[in-house]
C-alpha cells in the first residue's frame, strides 16, 4: 500500500486534511507501537521518503487495520475527539 493510499485513508476516515508531513509522524508513531508490542524492528519512514513509496515490511492487510486504525486514533486525540474514535 503507497503511503499516499494510508494518508488518504486516514484523512478520509477522519474528516480532517492534515499534511504529508503530520501523517508521517503518526505513521511512525504507530510502527512505533507495533515493535514496542510485538518485539520487532519494523523500519521507519524518514523525511524524505516520497508518499508515492509502497511500505514493503508489512502486508496490506496489517497496514489497514492497524497503521490506518492507529493513525486514525491519533488524529481524533489530537482533535480532542476521542470518543469519536
Amino acid at each position: 500500500m503507497k503511503l499516499s493510499d494510508i494518508y488518504e485513508d486516514v484523512n478520509l476516515q477522519t474528516d480532517e486534511n492534515y499534511d504529508e508531513g503530520t501523517l508521517r509522524t503518526f505513521f511512525n508513531d504507530s510502527i512505533s507501537f507495533i515493535n514496542r508490542k510485538k518485539h520487532t524492528c519494523y523500519p521507519y519512514i524518514n523525511a524524505q521518503t516520497s508518499s508515492e513509496v509502497t511500505y514493503e515490511p508489512l502486508r496490506e492487510t496489517w497496514q489497514r487495520q492497524i497503521i490506518v486504525n492507529y493513525m486514525c486514533h491519533l488524529v481524533k486525540t489530537i482533535d480532542s475527539s476521542q470518543f469519536e474514535y
